[in-house]
């Protein structure tokens, strides 16, 4: 391995003064657009640190001091890595798997570079369902900045009961962080094109029989396309075969 392959695979410490800290490996951080990526959203009154070599990700601790005036010290392998591909801006909509004869409604989610973010099949279109779409991509991914949704009222609704629920938290003393909410249609042309992805394996099948099946056989798909867009966290340059071999052993 020469030095900018040694580099390129370096781990480093992302971390702000509102408390945020994450392992990032520099590769992850290149992006497909000019402007760049956005790695994390903070408050007006945060500040971002320099980021910090990690030699050892195993054997490494890090020390930090509190407001309080407290030293915290713990192993860097206790902090969330950075995911792959998962930028601050979200594009979200629905599209329809039919069960039993009759449609359901597939909530998808990918980043501003195309990557999947999350997906969850609902019987129903409504304020709960989406903001149970929304509570699930978060608890796996991370807060992001900003959403960008089509005119649907749930979708709007689900993200003010997310925006409500963190307003909640601000003022049990969490740092205040907003999801911004757009309603542009051309910026969702990236998820409606990833959208035929799925839709090009599930309407030759006419339907299925079951929700649970549905359940199932979609994840299977979404699992098959994330491997063939490299956002397993050691994909590197490998085929979507040996990707999945790897998570199968």
């Amino acid at each position: 391995m020469n030095q900018n392959d040694c580099w390129r695979t370096a781990s480093f410490t992302k971390a702000s003064t509102a408390g945020y800290d994450f392992i990032v490996k520099l590769e992850d951080l290149q992006a497909k657009n000019r402007a760049g990526k956005i790695v994390i959203t903070l408050p007006s009154e945060s500040k971002p640190i320099a980021p910090k070599l990690i030699s050892n990700v195993e054997k490494n601790y890090l020390a930090a001091v509190s407001n309080t005036g407290h030293l915290i010290v713990f192993p860097v392998k206790e902090l969330p890595q950075l995911p792959k591909g998962k930028g601050s801006s979200w594009r979200m909509d629905e599209t329809y798997i039919k069960v039993k004869g009759e449609w359901c409604y597939l909530y998808r989610a990918v980043d501003q570079e195309g990557d999947t973010i999350d997906c969850m099949l609902s019987k129903k279109r409504d304020e709960a369902s989406a903001k149970a779409f929304f509570t699930k991509a978060i608890g796996a991914n991370g807060l992001p900045g900003k959403v960008t949704i089509d005119k649907s009222g749930t979708n709007n609704a689900g993200l003010d009961a997310i925006n409500l629920q963190l307003i909640v938290l601000a003022l049990l003393g969490c740092a205040l962080m907003q999801i911004t909410i757009r309603q542009i249609k051309y910026l969702n042309n990236i998820l409606e094109q990833d959208h035929r992805g799925i839709k090009r394996i599930t309407n030759p099948m006419m339907g299925f029989k079951a929700f649970y099946s549905a359940e199932a056989t979609v994840a299977g798909i979404e699992l098959c396309r994330m491997l063939k867009k490299s956002q397993h966290v050691n994909a590197k340059n490998s085929p979507a075969f040996e990707q999945f071999y790897a998570l199968a052993a």
